[in-house]
């Protein structure tokens, strides 16, 4: 368990300070909030010559994020815009062959999947579904896209509804909950529903339900090479709502939704990907140990589940966001010290760091954030943040590491901004090392008294950063 416990310490100033720096230049104000953008999910494609990326802002009418779908050459040329609108587009996914993007964006009746094709320009919409969609993952032969959907289930009630007169103003009926898993942080009260698992025809059609049952098959999905099954993770034991870090890897054959169990260990077994010739399967495990807190290794086993062995067993950091770059090299992403990075590992366990300085796609809280993935070249498109200025699209491949993007360049050019400083020291109680940081305001002098605000938050269960 990584013994180190991040805090920020931020200097603040009060509204009533003038808005303007010695140097003239204009304080950061909070309207300037609405101004910023930033890159998130950035997806290279699969010859590694383009990223297509969530251009995100906040829009000052209605206060909500918006995303747009932007893509950009790699050696910074044909920066345009690929999607864009009132209706947020998200989650960019690359055809196997490059010559297609499927996204999700709302639609006036309910949550589109679309496809555009690269060569012509051309978009269509591949369905338009009622409920909430995740995980749009290609086949390998570019035919098929799986997702993940929820499957809405009739509410609990104590009495069979009584009929409202017309014209009657009724309050609203007594919420009945029969479910130990009725509501989740940030969202409130959840609908009853189950998430399953769907595939959908890449030209267009009826997403077909695969997985069946009063469970919840959610998270990454991952199909095997010949395109016949598709991987996830799930608890489907009786008791599973009361059973907490427990989920195995299944497979669902996509012809006719016969289910197989791949892992049947205690803890939680989750974030399946099968390697690009279908022998291996890379897995992330958390243990059920009683304790506040594990990390989450890296596992590799054979296709039917036999050979399993970890690759991070001494990685004092949790793994995530795995993916094959060929058949004998994987790679992950991990937070240390307050830098999220991406390394590389080959099946033998022997691990290095591609790229470091992951982040800023958290405008909100200063947590760790950040995004990548990688080309079959070894290409890696990532969102690029630093404590000054929220994530761009940098890439990494054989010319070297370049940012390739400058979102706000407009605005944070023109602004003064404090100035943000480390500092670590041992804890009195028992020695571990303590990192935060402190940001102090622009044109601060020594020895000024300031207003102090602070923004604490122990580890290691999530991790801030400057």
């Amino acid at each position: 368990m990584n013994r180190l416990i991040s805090f920020a310490v931020l200097f603040s100033l009060l509204p009533t300070v003038h808005a303007f720096a010695d140097d003239g230049m204009k304080h950061f104000q909070a309207e300037d909030v609405f101004e910023l953008e930033y890159a998130n999910d950035p997806r290279v494609s699969p010859d590694g010559s383009a990223i297509v990326y969530e251009r995100r802002g906040n829009d000052i009418m209605t206060d909500r994020t918006r995303s747009n779908l932007w893509i950009v050459n790699v050696d910074g040329s044909g920066h345009r815009p690929l999607v864009s609108g009132i209706e947020s587009a998200t989650s960019p996914r690359w055809s196997p062959g490059g010559d297609r993007v499927a996204y999700l964006q709302a639609t006036d009746s309910g949550n589109g999947i679309f496809v555009r094709w690269m060569d012509s320009g051309q978009t269509a919409l591949l369905a338009n579904l009622r409920q909430s969609v995740s995980s749009l993952t290609w086949s390998p032969d570019g035919k098929s896209l799986a997702l993940v959907m929820s499957v809405p289930t009739e509410a609990a009630s104590l009495v069979a509804p009584r009929a409202k007169p017309e014209g009657a103003d009724w309050s609203e009926p007594v919420k009945v909950i029969d479910s130990a898993r009725y509501r989740r942080d940030g969202r409130g009260f959840l609908d009853p529903a189950f998430a399953h698992v769907f595939v959908l025809p890449a030209d267009g059609g009826t997403p077909r339900q695969l997985t069946e049952g009063k469970f919840n098959h959610e998270g990454a999905l991952s199909w095997t090479a010949d395109s016949k099954q598709i991987l996830f993770a799930a608890n489907r034991s009786p008791g599973w709502e009361l059973q907490s870090g427990e989920t195995d890897i299944f497979s669902v054959a996509v012809d006719d939704g016969t289910l197989a169990q791949l892992t049947e260990r205690s803890g939680s077994e989750s974030s399946p990907t099968v390697s690009p010739n279908g022998q291996m399967v890379a897995y992330v495990y958390d243990s059920n140990r009683k304790v506040a807190y594990r990390n989450r290794i890296l596992h590799v086993m054979s296709a039917d589940g036999s050979d399993d062995r970890a690759l991070t067993p001494d990685l004092d950091s949790s793994v995530g966001n795995v993916q094959w770059i060929d058949n004998r090299r994987l790679y992950f992403q991990y937070d240390e010290r307050a830098v999220r990075k991406v390394a590389r590992v080959s099946l033998g366990g022997e691990m290095t760091d591609v790229v470091t300085g992951l982040g800023s796609t958290s405008l909100g809280r200063p947590y760790l954030s950040g995004d990548y993935t990688v080309a079959s070249n070894g290409t890696v498109a990532w969102t690029k943040g630093t404590e000054y200025r929220p994530a761009e699209v940098a890439v990494l491949n054989r010319r070297g590491e370049r940012q390739l993007t400058e979102l706000n360049g407009d605005l944070l050019d023109n602004r003064a901004l404090g100035s943000v400083t480390e500092i670590v020291y041992e804890s009195s109680f028992d020695g571990t090392e303590i990192q935060g940081w402190y940001m102090t305001p622009p044109d601060f002098e020594e020895g000024e008294q300031y207003p102090l605000i602070l923004e604490i938050h122990g580890g290691p269960h999530a991790a801030y950063g400057p």
